[in-house]
């Protein structure tokens, strides 16, 4: 299965972790990034707690859409043994998720009705797709 997330989220948290993060974990600036650092007037120290607040939060994106995306598979296969998702989109943000399944050798394309990320919402979407290809 394909995961793809689109959108970025930064939360309070993780910019604050980033901030007192000690120097030794900060990411080192590429010779571009700190050309834009200079240009928006920020320290590289400064920019490069930004960055590490940017890897901070890709690193709960990917997990939260790889947990999203096992619970949608592995609901899907107890209700519809022979579908499979092959695809799915995390949509950070206020966009729909969406999937694609193939079953019985075609492929089908799904939006879920929400924006949640949680198991039950992918539980609900999984039954929402089982019911339409049944």
């Amino acid at each position: 299965m394909e995961i793809y997330i689109t959108g970025w989220q930064v939360s309070g948290e993780e910019a604050e972790r980033a901030q007192k993060a000690p120097a030794s974990e900060l990411p080192k600036l590429t010779p571009e990034q700190e050309k834009v650092a200079k240009g928006f007037e920020v320290s590289t120290e400064k920019y490069a707690r930004i960055q590490l607040s940017g890897i901070y939060s890709s690193e709960r994106l990917k997990a939260t859409a790889n947990r999203m995306a096992e619970t949608l598979r592995s609901e899907l296969k107890k209700a519809l043994p022979e579908a499979e998702v092959e695809f799915f989109q995390y949509e950070v943000g206020s966009e729909p998720h969406r999937v694609l399944v193939r079953h019985k050798g075609k492929g089908h394309s799904f939006n879920s009705s929400s924006t949640d990320d949680s198991d039950d919402a992918m539980r609900v979407l999984a039954g929402g797709i089982a019911a339409k290809l049944r």
